[in-house]
C-alpha cells in the first residue's frame, strides 16, 4: 500500500509553496546522488556523444559524402549501410536521452519518497524504466524528450540532442512581422507545454509503475485539470538555469579580458574547460530541480507523501571527495584537450590577423541592409545601413516573371506585403510597385540596378547574393552583370549563392571579383568549391572549419551573427566578415578587437560560447 499525502495537495500544487519544496529539495539531495548525476552527464557527453559522431562521421563515409548540407542529405539516405548507421545514432541518441532524463527522476522519487540513497537500486529502476518504454507509447515520450524539447528551449533532460534547436537564421525569418513574432511565442508556448506533458509521463512511469500509455494519459489529465499555472514552476527552472549558464559564459569571457596582455594563450583553453564544467553543474543541477518538480506533481496529484527532506552530509567522506574530484578533473581535462586539438595556430595572434579582415578586423558586412531603420533589401534599409559605416551590405537578388532581377529575399510576398503572390509570378513592374514593411517602417521592393545605383551614390560596397528558385531564365547571369554594369558597380562588389554551381559559373566570369559560396547547415569538411569565400551559418561554425579554410587560403563569413558576445568570439577564433543585422554592434567589436596587440585563444574562446 502506498502512503497517503501528509500535505495538502491543494497548497502544495500552488507555484509558490511547490517552488519552495523543490529548493529545499535541491538543498538537502544527497551529494552521493550529485556524484551519480555528475558521472552520468560526464558519461553522455564524453563517451555517448563522441561515439555518436564516430559513427555519424562513418555514415557520411559509407555515403561517399565528406559534406553533409541540406543538398547532400538525399545522397545520405540513399546508401542503405549509412541510412543503418543513422538508426543506430538516432537508437543511442534516444536510449541516452532516456536514461540520463530516467536518472534524475528516479533519484527525484527516491528522495521525496524518503528512501535511502543506493547507486545500485537507483540503476535498478532505470533499467527497469528503459524496459517499460520499449512501445510506441514509450516511443514517443522519447522522441518528445529527444527532439521537441531542444526545439522548445527546454533541454535540461536532453543534454546530448540540445543543438537541435533551430538556428538562429531559421528563427529570425519568423519573427520579421508582428504577426509572425505572436505565431512564434505561441508555437513555443505550446511545444514547451508538449515538452512538459512528455516529462511529467515519464515522471509517472517512474513513480506509478505504469506503462508508457497510461502515463501519457496520466499526464494529459493531469495538465488538462492543472491550467496555465502547471508549467509556471518548471518554466521558472529552465529559465534560471539558462541564465545562470550564460552567467557563467559571460564570466569566463570577463576573466579571459582581464587576464594580462603577455599571459600565455595555453591557459585560455583551461579556463575554458573550468567554465564547461561550471554549466555542466549547472545543468544538473537544473536538471534535477525540474525533475524534483515533476515527480513532487505526480506524487501530489496519485496522493503520495512527499517525505520531510533529511539534511544533507556538510562534509563528505575521502571517498565521496576522490568520486567527485575524478569526476570534473576527467571533464576538464576531456574539455580542455577538445580546446588544444581545435586552436590552430592560424586562429591566433598575428596569423590571425594576416588572413585578409580575419581576427584583429574581421569585415562588417550589414545582412539584407539594416531593417530597423528600413525594411530588409530596399533603400531605406541601405541608407539606414549606410549610417553606421558597414565594409559591405548584403543583399538578395531574385527574378521575376519577365527577367528582371529585384532586391528580396521572400519568393513569396506575403510575410513582408500581405500579399500571396511569388516574385517569378509577377512582372518587374508588378514587384517595384509592391510596399513591404518590418518594424514600423516601409518602401518598395527595389530593382538591383536601382539598388546598387543608390549604394554606389552612398559609397557602399556590395555583397550580392544571387537566389536560385528554379525560376531562372538561362540568360539571368548576362542580366545580373548588365544591371551590374549600368549601375556602376566595380570590382569590390563581391557575389555569392547558395548554389556551388552557380558560385563555380560566376568565380569563371568573374575572375576580378571575389565570389562566395554560402552554407545553412553543415557537418563535416568544407564542401568542395572553387571560390574565395564561404558565408557559413554560425551555428555550424568551428574552429577547425576556420583552420581549414585557412590552410586552403579561403575566407570565411558567419552570419547572421547579432550577439556581441558571439561577435567577439568568432572574430578571436579567426573570421574574417560578420554578417549582421546588428552592424552598428559589429562595428564597434571590429574596431575594438583592432586596436588590441594580439588575439589570445580564439577557438577557445568560440568553443566556450558553443558549449553554452
Amino acid at each position: 500500500m502506498r502512503d497517503r499525502a501528509e500535505t495538502d495537495p491543494e497548497r502544495l500544487g500552488t507555484p509558490p509553496v511547490l517552488a519552495a519544496m523543490v529548493l529545499r529539495a535541491v538543498r538537502q539531495t544527497p551529494w552521493r546522488a550529485w556524484a551519480l548525476l555528475a558521472i552520468g552527464l560526464t558519461t553522455v557527453r564524453l563517451v555517448v556523444g563522441p561515439a555518436i559522431e564516430a559513427l555519424f562521421e562513418e555514415a557520411l563515409a559509407v555515403a561517399g559524402l565528406r559534406t553533409l548540407t541540406d543538398r547532400s542529405v538525399s545522397a545520405l539516405l540513399v546508401s542503405p549501410a549509412s541510412v543503418a548507421l543513422l538508426a543506430l545514432v538516432a537508437a543511442i541518441a534516444v536510449t541516452a536521452t532516456l536514461a540520463w532524463a530516467g536518472l534524475a527522476l528516479v533519484l527525484a522519487d527516491r528522495q521525496l519518497g524518503g528512501h535511502r540513497f543506493s547507486a545500485r537500486a537507483t540503476l535498478r529502476s532505470v533499467i527497469r524504466m528503459l524496459a517499460a518504454l520499449v512501445t510506441p507509447a514509450g516511443l514517443l515520450v522519447a522522441l518528445h524528450l529527444a527532439l521537441l524539447a531542444p526545439l522548445s528551449g527546454v533541454e535540461l533532460l536532453s543534454p546530448l540532442t540540445g543543438a537541435f534547436a533551430p538556428p538562429p537564421f531559421v528563427s529570425r525569418e519568423f519573427v520579421k512581422t508582428v504577426p509572425g513574432v505572436l505565431l512564434s511565442c505561441g508555437t513555443a508556448g505550446v511545444l514547451i507545454v508538449v515538452v512538459f506533458r512528455a516529462g511529467l509521463a515519464l515522471a509517472y512511469t517512474v513513480v506509478s509503475g505504469c506503462r508508457p500509455a497510461g502515463a501519457l494519459r496520466s499526464s494529459l489529465r493531469a495538465t488538462g485539470s492543472g491550467g496555465a499555472g502547471f508549467a509556471l514552476v518548471p518554466t521558472a527552472v529552465v529559465v534560471v538555469t539558462a541564465a545562470l549558464g550564460q552567467g557563467v559564459i559571460v564570466l569566463a569571457g570577463w576573466a579571459v579580458d582581464a587576464a594580462p596582455a603577455s599571459a600565455s594563450t595555453a591557459d585560455d583553453p583551461l579556463l575554458v574547460g573550468a567554465a564547461r564544467v561550471l554549466v555542466a553543474v549547472v545543468s544538473i543541477v537544473g536538471a534535477q530541480a525540474l525533475a524534483l518538480t515533476l515527480v513532487a506533481r505526480v506524487r501530489m496529484i496519485d496522493g503520495l507523501t512527499i517525505a520531510p527532506a533529511r539534511p544533507a552530509r556538510s562534509v563528505p567522506s575521502r571517498r565521496a571527495a576522490a568520486v567527485l574530484g575524478v569526476t570534473l578533473v576527467i571533464a576538464t581535462a576531456t574539455a580542455t584537450g577538445a580546446m588544444a586539438t581545435t586552436c590552430h595556430d592560424p586562429c591566433q595572434g598575428e596569423a590571425g590577423a594576416a588572413m585578409g579582415g580575419g581576427g584583429a578586423h574581421p569585415l562588417v558586412i550589414a545582412h539584407r541592409g539594416y531593417d530597423a531603420g528600413g525594411p530588409e533589401n530596399t533603400i531605406a534599409g541601405l541608407e539606414a545601413a549606410a549610417r553606421l559605416r558597414p565594409d559591405y551590405v548584403e543583399v538578395d537578388v531574385q527574378q521575376t516573371g519577365d527577367g528582371g532581377l529585384v532586391a528580396s529575399h521572400d519568393t513569396n510576398l506575403f510575410t513582408l506585403a500581405g500579399v500571396d503572390a511569388n516574385l517569378f509570378e509577377l512582372t518587374t513592374a508588378e514587384a517595384t510597385a509592391t510596399v513591404v514593411g518590418m518594424k514600423g517602417h516601409r518602401d518598395h521592393i527595389p530593382t538591383l540596378r536601382g539598388y546598387a545605383a543608390r549604394a554606389e551614390q552612398l559609397g557602399v560596397d556590395l555583397l550580392v547574393e544571387l537566389k536560385v528558385t528554379g525560376h531562372e531564365t538561362s540568360d539571368v547571369l548576362d542580366r545580373l552583370d548588365a544591371d551590374l554594369e549600368a549601375a556602376g558597380a566595380g570590382g569590390d562588389t563581391m557575389l555569392h549563392s547558395l548554389d556551388p554551381g552557380v558560385v563555380e559559373v560566376l568565380a569563371e566570369r568573374h575572375p576580378e571579383r571575389r565570389v562566395g559560396l554560402t552554407v545553412s547547415m553543415m557537418a563535416g569538411q568544407l564542401p568542395p568549391c572553387d571560390c574565395d569565400f564561404y558565408v557559413i551559418e554560425q551555428a555550424s561554425l568551428t574552429p577547425a572549419l576556420i583552420g581549414e579554410a585557412d590552410a586552403a587560403g579561403d575566407e570565411v563569413y558567419a552570419w547572421t551573427v547579432d550577439d556581441p558576445a558571439a561577435m567577439d568570439a568568432l572574430a578571436r577564433a579567426g573570421v574574417d566578415g560578420l554578417v549582421t543585422d546588428e552592424p552598428g554592434a559589429a562595428r564597434r567589436v571590429s574596431e575594438a578587437l583592432a586596436a588590441e596587440n594580439g588575439l589570445e585563444a580564439g577557438a577557445a574562446r568560440l568553443e566556450l560560447l558553443r558549449s553554452g
